[in-house]
């Protein structure tokens, strides 16, 4: 597998229907087929090109400036280059394929195994020929196993190949267990039937066991779930966690993008909170004055919302991981397994701030003779029932002198009882003791029903998205102009800013800004200036940004919301959590939808936690945070209901 790199003359390579590089190419192909010459191909590299010349053709890409004429022209030279093409690889026999596929160019590799099947060469390469060439410097495993017909013809020499090859396990991670969701190319693979899965665990064993195994593929393995076609043992799973653990521990002086956080709690004469980023540190400064001035226990219990702001105004966690604060670095670079909840260090930094919070917010609150634990005892025994008349919920807490460890042991069961009492009251419009006491159901934090309809509202259609994208994204094409050039971030901020008119644009950017007009996204005044319409963004905005919107909370669009469900483009559900939160609860209670969960309730009730006191302490609180999240959730819940009602 360790082949060497050829640099490639200027060929015609095709790469995809839509790529960008089709002009060019075509160009290049246009070149190629003056001088093509009708006496035939003499070397391996010409024949494979006209190959990729005849995709271009048979997708219908041409040059717009070819009429007609033209274009027939190039399509019988593209015709008879490639019958020439076939005539050489007709010629290719089992005394010759060594030599031929030595000189392939390494851009052409995977056009040549295609062509080796497409034209029937392998039915003229036995088995025995075909292992010699797995020495070859020019073979690669990954090229071979795209194709079908080969892995079936050659079933046991690839199987053989692979097994005495442990670097071919990669292939195996990288279909298996590495997420191709954003890749836009056909990763397919197939592997010989002939390699067992007792073969593909030995494969792996022997690459987490080996000096070159890369540190990328070691964390996949590390947090990847055992399948049908890919069993991981416990004992694979914690060697490669182990040699992960090892390479960042030897390698400490790696270049690393550092963010910091700096939280501060004093009393002073200003606002209750100030935010402030400076040089990767975020600093969040709390007005302590505020809190003391909450005695009621409902002060104390709505401070975690608009105190601490463990909710935003339409009662969304702020703890979820949102593609909209990962970095285009975050988001594209990285080996992630296929089931991996994904964050970047916007989530870290948030996930560490709540921590602090909670803890700092715990202390306060036994200075003052009480505690989060009290607080959520109050919530959930006495201000449901008083408030809304909702009877029957109970929350026990830990009592007093417990240890963290038997804190993290009970809170998961508290947790599950709560949600419980929320489905029965859903279902019930009470909650019958008795009936719930013999539940037994299993809890989908996914498809918790809420007491409202409809709740949330998610992108649905491809237009939506493109909408969004085309306005907020950082990646868009539409927002530079030669003028601001890359003052701002997105297209919506610099129509905030600036009087930009279509003219300011280059030509291949007014397309989209004409059709964004044409969704009424954009705005043409008198004057020509472009104004983002303030509606259409604003929905646009909190899609993007938060990936849902809480449509019981935004009367003022609420007809507008309606429009865009009945129209397709937004996706009406209705479920005590948001999907963003429902997936943040996943992750952080078991494995059920994440390969990397923290498995926080799971470990506790089935003993297999951690026996560091520090890390159970830290477990305890962060437990304690989701279940006031549960609590501020459901407190939405019959808040919204009673104003409909």
């Amino acid at each position: 597998m360790n082949g060497v790199t050829i640099v490639m003359e200027d060929r015609v390579h095709f790469y995809e229907k839509n790529d960008y590089a089709a002009a060019y190419e075509l160009e290049l192909a246009e070149k190629k087929l003056k001088t093509f010459s009708h006496m035939g191909i003499s070397d391996i590299n010409t024949a494979i090109e006209y190959y990729n010349i005849k995709q271009y053709f048979d997708n219908g890409l041409f040059l717009p400036s070819w009429d007609d004429n033209i274009k027939q022209y190039y399509i019988d030279n593209c015709s008879d280059a490639f019958k020439k093409s076939a005539i050489f690889f007709s010629e290719i026999n089992e005394n010759n394929i060594n030599e031929i596929l030595t000189e392939v160019d390494f851009e052409y590799l995977e056009n040549f195994w295609e062509l080796f099947a497409i034209l029937g060469v392998y039915k003229r390469i036995s088995a025995v020929v075909f292992e010699r060439l797995i020495v070859n410097t020019n073979f690669h495993f990954r090229q071979v196993l795209r194709i079908d017909v080969l892995v079936k013809e050659y079933d046991a020499v690839l199987a053989s190949g692979m097994r005495a090859d442990c670097k071919t396990a990669e292939l195996l991670i990288d279909y298996y267990l590495v997420d191709h969701s954003s890749a836009h190319n056909d990763r397919t693979l197939h592997f010989p039937k002939t390699l067992s899965n007792q073969d593909k665990e030995q494969l792996l064993t022997e690459y987490a066991s080996s000096e070159d195994a890369s540190v990328n593929y070691l964390f996949v393995i590390s947090i990847s779930q055992s399948s049908n076609e890919l069993k991981i043992s416990d004992k694979l799973k914690l060697l490669c966690k182990k040699r992960h653990t090892e390479f960042w521990e030897n390698n400490k002086d790696a270049t690393f993008f550092e963010m910091g956080l700096k939280t501060i709690f004093r009393q002073h004469d200003g606002p209750y909170k100030r935010t402030n980023y400076e040089n990767h540190v975020f600093t969040v400064e709390y007005n302590t004055k505020y809190l003391e001035m909450s005695s009621e226990r409902e002060d104390l219990f709505a401070a975690f919302a608009w105190f601490f702001g463990f909710v935003d105004k339409q009662y969304r966690s702020q703890f979820v991981s949102k593609l909209s604060e990962m970095g285009i670095l975050e988001r594209t670079l990285g080996t992630h397994g296929i089931k991996e909840y994904r964050f970047g260090a916007a989530f870290r930094q948030k996930n560490l701030l709540y921590s602090v919070v909670t803890q700092y917010y715990q202390g306060f609150l036994e200075a003052h003779g009480t505690s989060i634990e009290d607080v959520l005892c109050w919530f959930f025994n006495e201000y449901l029932t008083k408030e809304f008349g909702a009877e029957g919920f109970l929350f026990s807490k830990p009592s007093a002198g417990t240890s963290y460890l038997e804190k993290c042991k009970l809170l998961p069961s508290a947790l599950d009882g709560i949600l419980k009492q929320f489905i029965l009251y859903q279902e019930e419009g009470t909650i019958d003791r008795d009936l719930y006491e013999i539940s037994s159901g299993h809890i989908v934090i996914d498809t918790i029903p809420s007491l409202v309809k409809p709740k949330y509202a998610y992108a649905k259609s491809d237009e939506i998205n493109k909408r969004m994208h085309m306005l907020f994204s950082d990646q868009s094409t539409v927002y530079y102009v030669e003028r601001t050039k890359d003052k701002y971030k997105n297209l919506y901020e610099l129509l905030t800013h600036e009087k930009t008119a279509l003219d300011d644009y280059y030509p291949w950017q007014k397309t989209g800004i004409d059709w964004l007009v044409s969704k009424g996204d954009i705005i043409v005044d008198d004057a020509g200036v472009l104004l983002p319409n303030k509606v259409a963004c604003y929905i646009l905005h909190q899609l993007f940004h938060e990936e849902v919107i809480c449509v019981q909370r935004e009367k003022a669009i609420r007809t507008v919301l309606d429009e865009l469900e009945k129209a397709g483009d937004l996706e009406y559900k209705s479920t005590l959590f948001s999907k963003p939160e429902a997936d943040y609860l996943n992750y952080m209670l078991n494995k059920s939808e994440f390969s990397n969960g923290l498995d926080l309730r799971n470990r506790y009730i089935h003993d297999t936690n951690t026996l560091k006191e520090e890390e159970q302490r830290a477990d305890y609180y962060t437990l304690l945070r989701l279940l006031v999240l549960v609590a501020l959730k459901i407190q939405d819940e019959f808040c919204i209901k009673e104003e409909l009602t």
